[in-house]
Formats: C-alpha cells, sequence, structure tokens
C-alpha cells in the first residue's frame, strides 16, 4: 500500500514538473533568469562571510532561484571559518530565509489556492484541465513550480490531500551537519532520513509497525545517550510522537477502539509493543510496553475505579467518547503524555518535514497522534 501510494505521488509530480517545461506552455515569470542559474554564482568577496546574515535576511517571497543559490554558496564557502555560535545561528537564519523563500501561499487569492491544490491532486494525467489550472495559480506558484527540485525545494504533500513547498531534508544533512558537534549530526542525518517521504498521508501511516516501533526506541535513545543536545526538546517530541503512533495509531487507523484483550489490539502492533516489552530493559518505552500489556488485560470496572479520568463538555457529547475514555486510561496508566506538552507556545511545531522540527506560520501541519 505504502509503495503503491508513494509511487502515485512521483508521477503527479513528474507530470506537473512536466506541464511546465513543455514548449507548448509559456510560463510567465515574475522575475527573469537564466536557466543554466550556476552560472551566475558569483565569486565569494572578501567581507561576505561578515555581512552572511544580512545578506539571508534579504531572501524573500519575489527572490529568484539565483539568489538563493547564491546565497547558499556564501554559506557553504563560510561556515568552516565561522565559530560554532555563529554556525547555529546560520542554521536557523537559513531555514526562516526558506519559509520566505516558499511562502507562496500567503498571497494567493482563494481561487489560486484552490487551482493549486487541484492541480497537484488530480491524479488523471491526460485531464484536459491541468494546462487550464496550471495557468490559474498565481505566477510565484509558476515560477517555483518550474524549478521545484532544484535549490534544495520542493513539492510536498502535508496530509489531508494539502500540498505545500518544503525545504529538502538533505539541505542541513549536506550543507550544516558536517559543521556541527556530534549530537546535533546525529539528529540532523537521521531526521533527514526518517523525512525523505511523509510519514502519515490521508491520515494513513506511510511506514511499517516495525518501522515505528525502531523511530520511537532511537529518538528515546538519542534523548538518553544526548541529553545536552541543542535539539533535545525536539528529540524528546518525537519519542512521545512516535510513542504516540505505537500504542495510539492515528485516528480513522487506531490500534484499537477498547484496548479490552489481545484480540482488539492490531497484530502488528501488538506484535512490536510485545517485543518492546521483552527487552527488559528500564528504559520509558520499554516500561510502557509491559503497562500496556497489564492495562489490556484489566477488567472495565476495575480501570473506571482505579484510573479516573474527566472528559470535556465537547469530548463527553462525543460519540466516541468511550474510546476517549478508554484513551485517556490507557496514557494515565502507562504515563504516555501529548509531545505538544513540551512547549505549549509551539502548537505549530512540526518534526515531519524537515531535518530538524521548525514552527510554521500558519495552519498547523505537525502529525500528531490520534485523540
Amino acid at each position: 500500500m505504502t509503495h503503491r501510494y508513494m509511487k502515485s505521488k512521483v508521477i503527479i509530480l513528474s507530470v506537473v514538473i512536466g506541464l511546465f517545461s513543455t514548449s507548448c506552455y509559456k510560463l510567465p515569470l515574475p522575475i527573469d533568469r537564466n536557466d543554466q542559474h550556476s552560472e551566475h554564482i558569483l565569486p565569494l568577496a572578501k567581507d561576505t562571510c561578515d555581512s552572511l546574515r544580512d545578506q539571508i535576511q534579504q531572501i524573500n517571497s519575489h527572490s529568484t532561484v539565483v539568489m538563493l543559490d547564491q546565497i547558499n554558496f556564501h554559506i557553504t564557502q563560510c561556515l568552516p571559518h565561522l565559530a560554532m555560535d555563529d554556525r547555529v545561528l546560520l542554521l536557523y537564519a537559513s531555514t526562516a530565509m526558506y519559509q520566505r523563500f516558499l511562502s507562496a501561499d500567503m498571497n494567493r487569492t482563494s481561487e489560486q489556492e484552490a487551482n493549486f491544490q487541484k492541480l497537484l491532486s488530480n491524479t488523471d494525467i491526460y485531464s484536459p484541465t491541468r494546462i487550464q489550472q496550471a495557468a490559474r495559480t498565481s505566477l510565484r506558484d509558476q515560477y517555483l513550480l518550474k524549478y521545484q527540485g532544484q535549490s534544495y525545494y520542493e513539492i510536498y504533500n502535508a496530509g489531508g490531500h494539502e500540498w505545500t513547498y518544503r525545504r529538502k531534508p538533505d539541505y542541513l544533512k549536506d550543507i550544516f551537519a558536517p559543521f556541527l558537534p556530534k549530537a546535533e549530526q546525529i539528529f540532523i542525518t537521521h531526521l533527514a532520513e526518517q523525512n525523505q517521504q511523509p510519514a502519515v498521508s490521508d491520515n494513513t501511516f506511510n511506514l511499517s509497525w516495525s518501522e515505528i516501533a525502531d523511530r520511537a526506541q532511537f529518538w528515546e535513545n538519542y534523548t538518553s545517550t544526548y541529553p545536552n543536545s541543542m535539539f533535545i526538546e525536539d528529540a524528546r517530541r518525537l519519542q512521545l510522537a512516535y510513542a504516540g503512533f505505537l500504542f495510539h495509531g492515528l485516528a480513522n487507523m487506531p490500534i484499537s477502539t477498547n484496548y479490552e484483550n489481545e484480540d482488539s489490539i492490531h497484530p502488528e502492533a501488538l506484535q512490536e509493543i510485545k517485543a518492546i516489552a521483552a527487552n527488559q530493559s528500564q528504559s520509558v518505552l520499554t516500561q510502557q510496553a509491559i503497562k500496556f500489556l497489564k492495562f489490556i488485560h484489566l477488567p472495565l470496572s476495575e480501570r473506571n475505579q482505579n484510573i479516573p479520568v474527566t472528559l470535556s463538555p465537547v469530548e463527553t457529547r462525543a460519540k466516541s467518547q468511550q474510546n476517549i475514555k478508554n484513551m485517556r486510561q490507557l496514557d494515565q496508566y502507562i504515563g504516555l503524555y501529548d509531545p505538544l506538552a513540551l512547549d505549549s507556545t509551539h502548537i505549530n511545531r512540526d518534526c515531519f518535514s524537515d531535518s530538524i522540527c521548525v514552527t510554521h506560520i500558519g495552519g498547523v501541519t505537525s502529525v500528531s497522534p490520534q485523540k
């Protein structure tokens, strides 16, 4: 299922790119540029590194790919000569730079937004409306779509049939990771690998249960091995997110609705939980797995007596209130908590699209377990 789904996404993107490359469609560009933009990268001036952060601030939603490539060239040349604190500042500055560069959605009309989503969601590669939809997207979208795949940015399905742009996870891995301490190198390289494809699309996992369990264990091990990492809070967020996937599943793909006996648990998820419990280690995830296996054998009367939970008025009126109650009792029993509780100010924190966790302007794009 996963590979067929991802293959269809690749076909769609290939056709879309073809629309903007074919000679029968003349793309109106907001800014003129030469396709062979690597030829226009200028050599490094002596004072470039001193003013690099100021140069980065000049990149915005009107900048060209040539400008972006020039800045990235300067970054690669300057990084070896900068102090570690300056490298870290540059890392975050480059992240904000890409967010500004790719912020085409901030200036779309509702009609342009609809055409953009339809263009990328249309699975009929011979649809006569494709050219019309392409022409009715914003000029900035037409520009970004033409050059997507270059300069470390690409089209990305953020889930729920919503398409957007993202900086490729390989950007920080290739450019910054070699010049960072070991803990930060490991965080970036592993998250870049994990986020090459979305973990969740259309409310369905693109991962096997084995991969979910492996990632939950990896991030728990990372937090215990590198407690002083500059990414420690986000590593904990990832640890808890993947533990949530393992013990909850997703809203329309739960591992169970009542957590009553083994027969009610998704068999592949149960297999991974049992394997983790068998580790007999003192890790948090192992202890949670052991408690999970105990919880599913607790009689309902004992649960209700010993694990009281209070639902909100909205939850009480919901048709799934009993399912919500069962999950709350499970979380309380095994000690599983919402990753967002780590930092309530970062409600838009996204750890599933880049090689670091980023905070988006606008709608929440992070993936969360079933609630």
